[in-house]
């Protein structure tokens, strides 16, 4: 063999040993080849009788066209790149509809889910939808979630797959369940691309506190509203009895807060955990409104229903001295005044103009809509028409005109419905118009006898119905019977229908009907009975119902519904002071509002 290069003094000693030992060994193996009987040669095999370095040399060939023979590459054939692709493509749809691997694949791709979570009360719902429950906490994932003010929460960002959710809060019992988020296969051409919310249903572990809503006028229950505690609404039965459930409290006691659409005023109030159920009032959402000379002058104020919450709309002017007047339309969206607060005099400087203005009820400003003159007096409405009248001096003359005009306060139209030296007075106000009456001015040698008769409709041109009258008679809230001296003919005029005819003299009933119509159609109408002042409505089907007798047998006006059940009025109290009152059509007794501390003029009752 042939020296390998580098080897050391004992690397060549071993190499020379182990040379000896093969010598030995390849001589006994020709020995014992000798001495066997031939056999058939072996390709494979090498000859004994190479030498030990041709042997390498031979083994070496072989050996390379061995590795040549591996080397080299295995080709496949059409036909089988074809099938093995539609293998793969298969196994890849199948692996698709396979919810753990779809999972994997959009995971290991950056997409992402979301879940739904919402909470609700498990004991509620006999009856009624479940309530919601809002400020719940989620933890999934190991995270924990705030839904804050709403009654849901969705979590976004989530990998795919299953979840443990975890839904929790103060005064309730843990919900949990496992949840999924998954993709739908056929993206959402069938179904929903997530899945379904999870709904919590929380058990309260509080305690139930009890309560009967009543309206403060009429005392009766309330049905409507809402009233949360901590967090959790729940609304009356039909009885008008509210169960909340009051979270663990230290000084045993639950905070309570009311909300309502409309039609009263939401307020917070707490109730003691353990007790009788209590009787807890809530107020009408309208509000009164009054003339008081609490602040030294005549202001104008608004309030609660029951005299809460009071406030100054309109300051008082020290122009005003008696010349002040104030009124609100029935319908309650309008309020107006008669105010001297400029200081303008009239050309005798005798006397203060009283000038008419419109005043918002909510913010107090005020706006002005005639300039007035003498003696200007609030007649009284006909819906949201306001009638009103003044004099002044039409030329340098001492005499004096009368005017009378109307004003729509809701499109602003004016219609001016009398101007003449006679003397005419507003004798009656129906909800569609106004009856007034003139006795014409003075003419020497002019036989004067009776008053002539007109009707101004809301809006329209004024008609003369008839002169000579002496007796006047309101029959109904929108007829008037009118004749001349004992026994003369007597007429009716209908304002409704606008027509005339022949009726026997009627009975003076008295009875004041009042302009004021609820929301129902139901108009109100006063009378003494025993003694005693008494309110009634008349339906709309035409029944009479009587509503109250009150303390007071005289001294009513300002009439006019708050709202489409409550009626609010001014009257004398029994200690003899102006007084405003509110009346509910569903029941219940007059309740004291306020006392006015004031003159209210009665500009409704004039009969």
């Amino acid at each position: 063999m042939p020296d390998r290069p580098d080897k050391t003094p004992e690397q060549d000693s071993v190499s020379g040993d182990i040379t000896a030992i093969e010598e030995a060994a390849d001589a006994a193996a020709r020995l014992a080849e000798a001495d066997e009987p031939p056999k058939k040669a072996n390709q494979s095999q090498l000859p004994h009788h190479l030498t030990p370095e041709e042997r390498a040399e031979a083994e070496k060939q072989r050996q390379a066209g061995a590795d040549t023979a591996k080397r080299r590459p295995w080709r496949p054939s059409k036909k089988q790149l074809i099938a093995g692709a539609v293998l793969l493509v298969a196994l890849l749809i199948a692996a698709w509809f396979v919810p753990a691997s779809r999972n994997l694949a959009l995971n290991l791709m950056g997409v992402r889910g979301s879940l739904e979570i919402a909470s609700q009360d498990e004991a509620s719902g006999q009856g009624s939808p479940r309530a919601t429950i809002k400020r719940f906490l989620v933890q999934i994932d190991g995270k924990t979630y705030d839904s804050g003010q709403a009654d849901k929460l969705t979590i976004s960002g989530l990998r795919f797959g299953r979840y443990q959710v975890t839904v929790s809060k103060q005064g309730y019992s843990s919900y949990q369940t496992t949840a999924e988020v998954s993709f739908n296969p056929l993206f959402g051409f069938l179904m929903k691309r997530q899945t379904s919310p999870v709904v919590a249903s929380l058990k309260a572990v509080g305690t139930p506190v009890s309560f009967m809503a009543r309206d403060w006028v009429s005392g009766l229950p309330i049905t409507a509203g809402q009233y949360v505690v901590a967090d959790r609404a729940v609304t009356p039965d039909a009885s008008g009895k509210v169960t909340v459930i009051a979270p663990p409290a230290d000084n045993n006691q639950v905070s309570v807060t009311a909300t309502f659409a409309s039609d009263f005023t939401g307020k917070t109030f707490t109730l003691p955990i353990t007790g009788p159920p209590q009787n807890v009032s809530f107020v009408p959402s309208a509000r009164d409104y009054f003339v008081s000379n609490r602040d030294g002058g005549y202001g104008i104020y608004s309030s609660q229903l029951d005299g809460g919450d009071v406030k100054l709309l309109v300051k008082s002017s020290p122009n005003d001295n008696n010349k002040f007047e104030f009124s609100v339309s029935p319908s309650g969206k309008y309020g107006v005044m008669v105010s001297g607060r400029e200081g303008v005099k009239d050309p005798t400087n005798a006397y203060t103009i009283g000038k008419v203005y419109k005043v918002d009820l909510t913010s107090g400003a005020y706006q002005k809509i005639d300039e007035g003159g003498l003696f200007t007096n609030i007649v009284g409405w006909s819906g949201d028409w306001l009638t009103y009248s003044y004099s002044y001096y039409p030329d340098k003359s001492n005499s004096t005109n009368t005017r009378v005009a109307t004003y729509n306060l809701s499109t602003g139209r004016m219609n001016e419905i009398y101007n003449g030296r006679g003397s005419v007075s507003t004798t009656y106000l129906a909800d569609n118009g106004v009856l007034m009456s003139e006795i014409p001015p003075y003419m020497p040698g002019v036989n004067q006898s009776g008053r002539t008769i007109y009707w101004a409709p809301s809006g329209g041109p004024v008609r003369s119905l008839a002169s000579g009258v002496d007796q006047l008679v309101r029959t109904d809230f929108n007829r008037f019977a009118y004749g001349g001296r004992a026994g003369g003919a007597w007429s009716e005029f209908n304002s409704d229908s606008n027509q005339i005819r022949q009726v026997a003299q009627p009975p003076v009933s008295g009875i004041t009907f009042w302009p004021a119509v609820s929301g129902g159609g139901d108009r109100v109408f006063s009378q003494i009975i025993d003694s005693r002042l008494t309110l009634s409505v008349r339906q709309p089907d035409g029944k009479d119902r009587q509503l109250a007798r009150l303390s007071a047998s005289w001294g009513l006006g300002n009439l006019r519904f708050a709202d489409s059940t409550n009626l609010v009025y001014s009257a004398f109290s029994p200690g003899g002071v102006w007084s405003d009152y509110v009346l509910s059509l569903r029941g219940g007794e007059p309740r004291k509002i306020t006392d006015i501390s004031a003159p209210y003029n009665d500009y409704y009752s004039v009969n």
